[in-house]
C-alpha cells in the first residue's frame, strides 16, 4: 500500500464527508441582468482542524478560519466551494503535500 493510499484510508476513517461545489461555467443572463452559475457537486472526505494560535495573524489567517485535510484522491482548486452542514465556505489557500509528484493530501484553508 502506498503512502497516498494510507492517507486516503485514514482520512476516510477519521474524517467526515462534506460537499465540494465546482463551478463549471458562469454566464450572464441579459434578461435577468444576473450571472448564472453552472455547478457540479461531489462528496469528499476531510479531517477538520483549527489553526494554532501561533498561525493566526488576523491578516492571512483569521480566528474563524478552518483547516481541512483532504484526501489526495480529490483535486481541489481555489474556485471550488466547500459546504459543511449547509454552510458554504470559500477556499483561501491550498497546500498540496505532493512528494515525488504523487498527491498524498491537501491542507485547505476555508472561510465563511
Amino acid at each position: 500500500m502506498s503512502l497516498r493510499d494510507t492517507a486516503i484510508n485514514l482520512i476516510k476513517k477519521f474524517g467526515a464527508s462534506l460537499t465540494k461545489i465546482k463551478i463549471i461555467e458562469t454566464t450572464y443572463n441579459v434578461a435577468t441582468l444576473e450571472n448564472e452559475l453552472t455547478t457540479e457537486t461531489s462528496t469528499v472526505y476531510a479531517v477538520k482542524d483549527n489553526f494554532d494560535r501561533s498561525e493566526i495573524d488576523n491578516t492571512n489567517i483569521l480566528i474563524d478560519d478552518i483547516k481541512l485535510l483532504i484526501a489526495g484522491d480529490t483535486e481541489i482548486t481555489a474556485k471550488d466551494i466547500i459546504e459543511i452542514e449547509d454552510k458554504q465556505y470559500k477556499i483561501i489557500s491550498i497546500k498540496k503535500i505532493k512528494p515525488a509528484n504523487e498527491l498524498i493530501y491537501q491542507e485547505i484553508q476555508i472561510r465563511k
